[in-house]
């Protein structure tokens, strides 16, 4: 019988990998209500983003994003305390970035009219990572859940630098 401080994974030596706790491991409901909420709000932002312009939608996803994004700073916040695994420099280098995108860069490709797409398609790769990571944070004895969280990026990240940069410049 396996312990309530045990799970049901194994870890590379075949023993069961033990359950990480911290003074948040009595909010691990609250979490995991959170995770699905950024994985809904993801996918509603996707949706937003297919059907409207960012141009003409852009307050509403930008109070969506907002939103989904202190859910990010939480889950940061999380692998700096040891609650959840995860690249610590990584998520700060990468939501730094992103609101950086949001607070700097959307607003001036708003107001010069230069490629009204480009917005969209930075939304996409910031939609299609997350959406491809929750499941596997609302599923952990999943692998399919983690191979597709682990493979999808491969192809959103060099997306969404790519774009990011372009509407930087």
């Amino acid at each position: 019988m396996i312990s309530p401080t045990r799970s049901k994974q194994k870890d590379n030596t075949g023993k069961p990998k033990r359950r990480r706790t911290t003074f948040l491991t009595p909010f691990s409901v609250i979490f995991s209500l959170l995770n699905w909420v950024a994985f809904f709000g993801w996918s509603w932002v996707f949706y937003l983003s297919i059907r409207d312009e960012y141009s003409d939608a852009a307050a509403t996803i930008d109070m969506y994003i907002l939103i989904l994004e202190g859910i990010c700073l939480v889950e940061v916040f999380r692998i700096l305390v040891g609650d959840l695994p995860g690249n610590l420099v990584l998520g700060i280098i990468l939501h730094a970035i992103r609101f950086t995108v949001v607070f700097q860069v959307m607003p001036r490709l708003l107001s010069s009219n230069v490629n009204d797409k480009i917005p969209t398609y930075i939304l996409w790769s910031w939609c299609c990572t997350e959406i491809s990571r929750y499941p596997m944070y609302m599923f952990p004895t999943s692998s399919m859940m983690r191979n597709i969280r682990m493979v999808v990026p491969l192809i959103t990240f060099p997306w969404g630098c790519a774009t990011e940069a372009y509407a930087s410049y």
